[in-house]
This record gives C-alpha cells, structure tokens and sequence, in this order.
C-alpha cells in the first residue's frame, strides 16, 4: 500500500500474489498521492489522456476541485518533489520535479497556504533548485515548511519532518533527539 503501489504502478507488466493488497491510500485520507501514482494513472488512461486534451479542461478541473473543498478555508499540502521555473529535459529515473506553471496556479486556486516540503524528494534537483522552490513559494504568499520547521498557522500548528533523503547522507534515521526534543517544549506546544 501507499508508496509501494506507486512503484507498481510505474511497471510494465506486474505479477501480484492473490494476496496482494494494492492501493493509494492517501486518497482515503482526502489527499493526493504525490510518488508518481496519481501521474501514472493518469497517463494509463486514455480515457483521461483525451478528458484533459479538451480545451477548458483544466478550468473545469478546477471549478469541480472548488466545488468539492467548498468549506475548506484554508489547505496545507505536501509537496513531493521540487517545483521548477522550468522542466528538466531528462530529469532522471526517481527524480520527481514539477513546473511552476500550472503549480502555484493550482495551488492558489485550491487556496494553499502552506506547503510542506521536508520529503525525500526535496533535493532531488540540487539544493539551489530547493532554494529556488521555496523562494518561489513564500513570494507567492504560500509558505513552505521546511525540515524541522514549526509553523504557527492559527488554529494550529504544523511541524514537519522527513526521516527519509534520496541525496543525502544518512538516507534515513534522519530525525533527530534535539528535533524531537524541539517540538515537545512547551512554547512548541502552545
């Protein structure tokens, strides 16, 4: 389940046990897979692929994801991978990027307002790309929580936290005591 499924889901050919149990969870959450599933189904269906070739579709798109938020006055996301002002002509294998345009377009349009970005994907196009996102984030009014952050968003607050880095080194068991510690003291907590 979850980010297993979305390395299926990049596969030619798949030879699932009867066992099995394949699934996006994410989406029973109210959220959208960000590990490449929801892009491969996506280009999967031909059905989709011909939905979204139709002038004013993505309009469209975006009236039904407003009606179904309607309530929601505020929405905080994950961003899985690295916005760039432009796309990589090959951006590797496991490197996940998307461009700017639609991004913040789509982001503004479901009134983001803040955005995580301590994933394992987060310096998969270099760290001046990551510096590049955050700062094309926060000049667009979103703000982007990074690694170890403690955000004040009024009726809550929000950490966020990656134990996970494709670049870096130590992949994983990336959180620390001292941030654990951090988000436990009491003006964290208030």
């Amino acid at each position: 389940l979850g980010g297993g499924c979305e390395i299926v889901l990049h596969a030619d050919r798949v030879q699932a046990a009867a066992e099995s149990y394949l699934g996006l969870v994410e989406a029973g959450v109210g959220l959208i897979p960000a590990g490449g599933g929801s892009k491969e189904m996506v280009l999967r269906s031909r059905n989709m692929q011909k939905v979204l070739s139709y002038r004013g579709t993505s309009e469209r798109m975006r009236q039904e994801v407003r009606r179904r938020l309607t309530g929601c006055t505020h929405l905080v996301v994950n961003l899985e991978g690295v916005m760039v002002e432009k796309m990589p002509s090959s951006p590797g294998i496991m490197t996940l990027a998307m461009p700017k345009v639609p991004t913040l377009d789509w982001l503004h349009a479901l009134n983001v307002v803040a955005v995580s970005v301590a994933n394992n994907h987060r310096n998969d196009m270099g760290k001046a790309d990551f510096a590049g996102m955050v700062d094309m984030l926060e000049g667009s009014g979103i703000k982007a929580v990074r690694h170890g952050d403690i955000v004040d968003l009024g009726p809550f607050r929000l950490v966020a936290l990656t134990d996970l880095d494709n670049i870096g080194t130590p992949f994983g068991n990336r959180i620390t005591e001292e941030e654990l510690n951090a988000i436990g003291r009491a003006e964290a907590c208030r």
